[in-house]
């Protein structure tokens, strides 16, 4: 891995943290809606890029189900990993959507302290 990998995976970082980071404060307003989760999974790192957990689900807003995600930017691979396992991959989660646009969606695990986050001690086992 080269020293430019390196800097496109910071600056990246950086770059989607400090959007996620002002997107919060956006949303703080915003309405808190009960959502499904459909997947939650990593990304591969990419040039240009970091790696990410990806965290899909689907919303009902006035009798129309919706599908939206939220991206959690880490600086590595195995720490989005260590991440992405402690959260159920499905079930109930809360999103904030902005109320002047529907379609715009966002998890924070911040918001998620009413719904159970998996602890990596109940991943089942392998063998049973």
């Amino acid at each position: 891995m080269g020293a430019a990998f390196v800097i496109d995976i910071l600056v990246i970082f950086f770059w989607k943290a400090l959007r996620r980071g002002f997107l919060w404060l956006e949303s703080l307003k915003w309405s808190r809606v009960s959502a499904d989760l459909t997947t939650v999974c990593v990304s591969a790192v990419t040039s240009p890029g970091c790696p990410v957990v990806k965290i899909s689900y689907r919303i009902t807003i006035s009798n129309e189900s919706m599908d939206g995600s939220s991206e959690v930017p880490f600086l590595f691979t195995w720490s989005a990993k260590s991440y992405a396992e402690t959260l159920p991959s499905t079930g109930s989660a809360i999103v904030r959507v902005d109320p002047k646009n529907p379609t715009r969606t966002v998890w924070y695990r911040r918001d998620q302290a009413a719904v159970p986050i998996r602890s990596k001690n109940t991943l089942p086992s392998a063998s049973g």
